[in-house]
């Protein structure tokens, strides 16, 4: 089995450990994050402790059935429990030394509570299979008389507190301090030790000198005031009493087994990969690791990326920094999430909403200075801007490799400007590497992070069965007369500042285009067909329905660039949530960036359960969060960009047990004259211009999708009206006409 056991090396361990740092925040960290990890992944395990509790083992469970089961061999020299009384009837001639030692161990390690019996079972289990072999120490005052255990602490004889973990590559970690092998001692007391790695250089010295140290203790004698005895038998043989024939009997296996982490390492684990996710990673190997997965929503990117991980934290033997950087709070949930799952727990998050993460991090960095162990910083693209983080980051940044999920976002003039280049390793994840109407932003990202390592399309993906198939069905919208006169009026200023000085009045343009998007998102026939048609759908589930990002009242909203959320944008929301549930009943949720950690996975377990039919979102739900389950998707909200619409119909199509197929439906701005033929002659190419930006997304959504005859009839009907004779050279990028009619002028 020991081709199975993963690496001393592949886990993320720090120097030294001290309980008071993490006490407050998490005082089971030292367990977690170092003994079970150690345990888990090794074969042998040597351990000099002044005391010894079996209550210790049970706390350990997963990383000592882990250790079991990969036949590891644990060697123990411990002190039993002596009080004072048994000294005093050892004295007085009442107990022989040998009876008190008996009854000590029998007290100490047999109990009626039922938890501390499973562990006793296991280390019986572990006796009997040549497992376990126990060795105590026992110490004397200069008159040879048997020291109590009180007295023992006090004078700190028996001060020896060394572990030695070994892997089945020989690989070594120890560690010295003052903790002893009680439960107290590992989560409660205020214990530190220093650890030690064998293949970081210059450390092998010490755990030799500790390895020798033990094993001196381990011979039978005497050692100074300190004598060394094999277990006794009236122990040994009330362990052995009642032994399960097999491991899989003993009670600890099966609490193990029910526990959905029995068997996680701690380092990165085996992942399962596809053949174009070792492809993507070895191109950023052997480019320096630099590069871009260019890879449609829903092909796994974020997965990409850890195999990633697990590339270069082997192949720098753990010397590397890894920042991860997202566009919003709830994407750092989900990225910590999977570094879990993928065996990685040496980690920060640090954001706005994160309390106490700077001592952290900064603890963090000063040791990776003194001695480079792999550690992952996961934060948002907001903080990762700031001069606290930047500064610490070029502490390191040589031996850092930088990851940016959506890094479309990084070509922004705000956010490029935080691309530090003596960052060594680099890589960038989006399904839209190239930004919108922003040539010169793409280029810093290509400049940056390198050539793409990958280019997996969504149709790549649907073809490959990657991704489900889906129905596409446009529908068509109208706006009122008012919000006909408002939209007309906002595009009459966009042109006139772009006439005038487009570069000058950027901000403004792109204020106006906000505008006209929020007032699109709520048109009225839009919130009214999407009442209707959920008629037909009111007894299904599995359904998401996108909102704009604002409000019933005003076009103006501010959103929180961190968040993507806003007050305005839930207010569309709600109204919808309460329009349908008064029409039809719906179980349906909102699903914000409010929305806390705890909240979203119930929200989220609800839909996969079908407790709740539908959910109502904004932005938040367009970049990273995984809900496989969506069978039908309403978007009510589509901006010019194909980043939001593209990553949206991704969100939809991720495969998911029993579903066929997806469906979306998209609901159209169309003038009121596409439906009467009476239109303007003024405002012509206005309207042809609002209805053109409405088909580029449709004809991107019909070419891959099972039924595109509705949308090709639709597509047509435009041309038909408005007299375009090469609409579909327009819409595909090949056409001459800059989307003129022919009766244009």
């Amino acid at each position: 089995m020991a081709d199975d056991i993963p690496s001393l090396r592949s886990l993320t361990l720090e120097r030294e450990y001290d309980s008071e740092d993490y006490f407050d925040e998490d005082p089971l960290y030292i367990l977690n994050n170092f003994y079970i990890p150690c345990l888990s992944n090794s074969v042998k395990y040597c351990r000099l402790a002044g005391f010894f509790s079996s209550s210790t083992f049970t706390a350990i469970a997963d990383g000592l059935m882990n250790f079991v089961l990969h036949n590891g061999k644990m060697r123990l020299i411990a002190s039993p429990h002596i009080s004072s009384d048994d000294c005093e009837a050892i004295l007085s001639g009442e107990k022989s030394e040998s009876q008190v030692i008996d009854e000590s161990l029998i007290r100490e390690i047999f109990t009626n509570d039922n938890i501390l019996s499973e562990s006793s079972e296991l280390l019986g289990w572990m006796i009997a299979n040549d497992l376990l072999e126990i060795r105590l120490a026992l110490m004397y005052n200069s008159e040879n008389e048997l020291m109590s255990s009180i007295d023992v602490d006090k004078l700190a004889i028996f001060h020896h507190k060394i572990g030695i973990f070994e892997d089945s590559e020989g690989n070594k970690v120890s560690f010295i301090g003052s903790i002893n092998e009680t439960l107290s001692a590992w989560t409660r007391n205020g214990e530190s030790f220093d650890v030690f790695s064998s293949w970081i250089p210059g450390q092998n010295e010490y755990i030799e000198g500790h390895v020798k140290r033990f094993e001196r203790y381990w011979e039978y004698g005497k050692h100074n005031r300190t004598v060394t005895i094999s277990l006794p038998d009236a122990v040994k043989q009330k362990w052995l009493c009642n032994l399960p024939k097999s491991v899989e009997d003993l009670t600890m296996y099966q609490s193990c087994v029910n526990n959905p982490s029995f068997l996680k390492s701690s380092g990165p684990t085996a992942m399962e990969d596809r053949e174009y996710q070792r492809n993507a990673v070895d191109k950023w190997v052997s480019q320096n690791y630099r590069g871009l997965f260019d890879m449609a929503t829903g092909t796994g990117k974020t997965k990409t990326a850890l195999i990633a991980v697990k590339r270069i934290v082997e192949n720098k033997c753990g010397k590397v920094a890894i920042v991860i950087v997202c566009p919003y709070l709830h994407l750092t949930q989900m990225w910590e999430e999977e570094i879990i799952n993928f065996g990685f727990n040496n980690y920060v998050v640090g954001h706005s909403q994160s309390p106490n993460w700077r001592e952290s991090f900064e603890r963090k960095v000063r040791l990776f200075k003194v001695n480079p162990d792999c550690f992952i910083f996961i934060t948002t693209i907001n903080t990762f801007c700031t001069d606290y983080v930047q500064k610490r980051i070029n502490k390191i940044s040589s031996d850092t490799l930088l990851i940016v999920d959506e890094v479309h976002r990084m070509g922004s003039e705000k956010y490029s400007k935080c691309l530090n280049d003596n960052i060594a390793y680099r890589l960038g994840l989006s399904a839209t590497i190239d930004r919108f109407n922003d040539p010169v932003g793409t280029k810093h990202i290509l400049q940056y992070f390198g050539e793409r390592c990958i280019t997996y399309t969504l149709e790549q993906a649907l073809a490959d069965k990657k991704l489900t198939p889906y129905k596409y069905h446009p529908i068509v919208c109208y706006f009122t007369d008012e919000e006909y006169r408002r939209i007309i009026d906002i595009n009459k200023q966009i042109k006139q500042l772009q006439d005038f000085d487009p570069i000058k009045n950027v901000r403004e343009i792109e204020r106006l285009k906000v505008n006209g998007s929020r007032l699109i998102a709520k048109m009225d026939d839009k919130l009214d067909k999407l009442v209707k048609l959920m008629g037909k759908y009111k007894d299904e589930s599995h359904m998401l329905i996108y909102c704009g990002a604002t409000s019933i009242a005003s076009l103006e909203s501010e959103v929180n660039e961190e968040t993507g959320n806003s007050e305005e944008s839930e207010r569309l929301i709600e109204y919808l949530a309460n329009r349908l549930y008064d029409r039809y009943h719906l179980r349906l949720r909102t699903f914000t960036c409010a929305d806390d950690v705890k909240s979203r996975k119930e929200i989220i377990d609800d839909f996969t359960n079908k407790h709740i039919q539908s959910i109502l979102a904004i932005r938040c739900l367009d970049e990273g969060v995984n809900i496989p389950d969506i069978r039908y998707a309403f978007l009510l909200s589509s901006s010019e960009d194909p980043k939001e619409y593209i990553q949206r119909r991704g969100r939809v199509l991720r495969l998911s047990k029993g579903k066929s197929f997806a469906e979306i439906f998209d609901f159209l701005a169309f003038p009121m004259s596409f439906e009467n033929n009476t239109f303007s002659a003024e405002n012509k190419k206005t309207e042809f211009s609002i209805i053109m930006k409405e088909l580029v997304r449709v004809n991107e959504f019909a070419r891959l999708s099972i039924n595109p005859e509705d949308s090709i009839e639709l597509i047509n009907r435009v041309a038909e009206i408005y007299g375009v004779s090469d609409i579909w050279g327009d819409l595909s990028g090949t056409g001459n006409r800059s989307n003129k009619t022919d009766n244009d002028a």
